[in-house]
Order: structure tokens, then sequence, then C-alpha cells
């Protein structure tokens, strides 16, 4: 007997526009997908099913290793789902029931075309006469004892090899959840390595950002983490990565902590803007991940997908040191001219790449 849960539900989910969908397979198998429209991810399974009844769904969601309850309660012809992931954080959704059937599919990634035409859209930048004076603290003592303490070896240049090798002991370290509560408070590099310590060595793309920036300014390399944000500066969704200037290379390039991985293009390391140039360009199919280690299971399209969403402002520190954050006036954006008003208010604005990446 079909149950009235069965259908499919439109609204947000977790960070994304999404879709859920909940029905029965040919063979009488219940299942319970979802697909997060603007981030690529199509049909994607929850990791348990517990239970269907004809009003609720309960499902796992494994992220990072960590199983999270997922409580689906139908309202109507709402779907109201409850997440708890911590005593601090807690997650409620709604969405709205768009059909009565659903229907099975194989999971599967893309590069949402509306993604890649607004990223189009948005993509003038022109010089200006700004003049930016980056500051970065180096070889700071007590960040050097702590990564003594924890294993890091110290490195002696700003090679991509002694670069990469604090890169993955770093990620070997930590691993970035997205789901963790970071207090904004904490600043500096041990304050965020001790919090991730409270969560199983676990933080989100911010913690994992200023921990690694503050790993490689203690070793005299100059780095910075970098917002990646969309279009509407009131959208919290972004996504939190470095920019590290690599001697050899005579350039910054992204390291995301997150992902465990950098980027590469016909043999050259991308910086954001490149990587933003390569998605517009059609050229997302043949940019390189190179990983440091396999702990996030995401394809390259994954995580392409999940870019595309976030490449239209970028935002760092104008001071980067261990008592400093990107408040306003400590922060640079480099916007596309069709977009600057969205951060007229966050500190200074520019739309020159190359004084944005200033070394």
């Amino acid at each position: 007997m079909k149950k009235s849960i069965y259908g499919v539900y439109k609204g947000s989910f977790l960070v994304s526009k999404a879709e859920i969908y909940i029905g029965e397979k040919e063979n009488g198998e219940e299942f319970v997908q979802f697909s997060l429209l603007d981030i690529g991810q199509i049909h994607g399974d929850f990791d348990e099913i517990k239970n269907i009844t004809d009003q609720e769904a309960n499902v796992v969601l494994i992220n990072s290793g960590t199983p999270y309850d997922v409580a689906m309660v139908l309202n109507g012809d709402k779907l109201n789902i409850h997440m708890e992931l911590s005593e601090e954080l807690k997650f409620d959704f709604e969405l709205d029931k768009i059909s009565d059937e659903a229907d099975f599919c194989e999971s599967y990634s893309i590069i949402p075309e509306e993604n890649v035409d607004f990223l189009k859209a948005n993509n003038e930048y022109s010089s200006d006469e700004k003049l930016i004076d980056y500051k970065y603290e180096f070889n700071n003592p007590e960040v050097l004892a702590e990564l003594d303490k924890r294993g890091f070896e110290r490195v002696k240049d700003s090679s991509f090899s002694s670069i990469w090798k604090l890169f993955t002991k770093m990620c070997e370290l930590f691993t970035q959840n997205g789901m963790s509560v970071l207090n904004p408070k904490k600043r500096g590099t041990i304050a965020k390595m001790l919090e991730a310590d409270e969560f199983g060595s676990c933080t989100n793309c911010r913690g994992m950002s200023i921990i690694f920036a503050g790993v490689l300014r203690a070793n005299g390399i100059k780095a910075f983490y970098e917002g990646l944000f969309s279009a509407d500066s009131d959208d919290r969704e972004c996504h939190i990565v470095n920019e590290v200037y690599v001697e050899e290379f005579g350039k910054y390039i992204l390291f995301d902590a997150s992902l465990c991985s950098v980027y590469k293009l016909d043999g050259k390391y991308l910086n954001s803007v490149e990587l933003k140039d390569a998605i517009i360009n059609g050229r997302a199919d043949d940019v390189v991940v190179e990983r440091c280690n396999d702990k996030k299971k995401m394809s390259n399209v994954e995580i392409l997908s999940y870019y595309s969403k976030n490449l239209v402002h970028f935002m760092r520190c104008i001071n980067s040191s261990e008592s400093t954050d990107t408040t306003e006036d400590n922060t640079v954006v480099l916007s596309p001219v069709s977009a600057i008003e969205e951060y007229e208010d966050k500190g200074i604005i520019t739309t020159d790449i190359d004084k944005y990446f200033a070394a």
C-alpha cells in the first residue's frame, strides 16, 4: 500500500536548494534520496534508512565519518526535517510537496548551467588605483611550539614541496565536517586547533583555513585564508580556502584544506580566480584535482560543482596575523564590476585581480 509520505519535496536543505525523494523501487525496496540542486549533487542516497511509516521517515547521513540522524515528518503538504548534530547545533527545514510520485535514480553530479551562466555574467574586472599594504605575522613562537608538539616538521623555504609537506600533515591531523559549532570570537591558529580537538579533530572550512594559514605563516610562508562568496552578500553559505605564495611559481595558488586538494590546468596550479575562469571557459573537465589524502570521497565534478556556486566575490585579510580577522577595517574584497554594490560595506573593494593577489 502506498504511503502518504511518498513523493517529491522541494525547498532548502543543508546548504542548497534541494529536492527530497521518498518512494518505493520496482522490487519493493523503499528509498530516500536528495538532490542539492545549486551545487549539482543529484539523487544522492542517505547512508541508512532506519524506518519509513505513513507519516515519518528516519534516515542517517554520514559526514566525514560522523553519522547524523535526520528525522522527516509529513505535515499536510509539507515535509518538516530536523537534524540534531550536537547540543549546540540543530537544523530545521520545511520543504513543499510537489509530486505524489518519486522515481528512484542512480546518483550523479553536474556543474549546474545556471551557475556557469551567472559566473560568466559576473566576470568583468578592471584595474584601479588602490594601494593595499598587505602584512603577515611570521614565525610566531607560540604557534611554532604548538606545531612541534603536534608533530609538524619545520620547513626552511616556501617551495611547493615544503608547503605540500605541511599541507599533508595538516590534513592528516584535522578534518572538515562542515557541521561543527565554532566560536567566531576565538581567533588564531592555536585557538582553532584546540577548538577542533573538542570536536574529535573536526572543524568547518573556516577553521581548517585559519589553522593552515597559521601553520604556514609560522614557517615564514605568505598565506591567507580566503572567503569565496556568491553574489548575495547576505548569503552566509560560502566556502573558505587558502591562497599560498609559492616561490618557484611566483604566485599565489589555491589550497583547499577542507577537501585536501589543489587544482591544476595545463600543468599549472590555479588560484581561485583562475579556477573560476576554467569553469567559465568550459575547461572544468580538464582541471586536475591533486589530493594529499583520500579522506574526502568526492569526484572532480562534485568538487567543481560546489565551487561554481561561490566564485563571485573573493575576500581576504589585509593584515594576516594571530590576532586579526576579516573585520571591515581589515578586509579586501575582489569584486566583479557588475556586482560591486553588494559588498560596499564589507571593507576595501577592488576590481583589480593583480592588486588583490599582490605579493
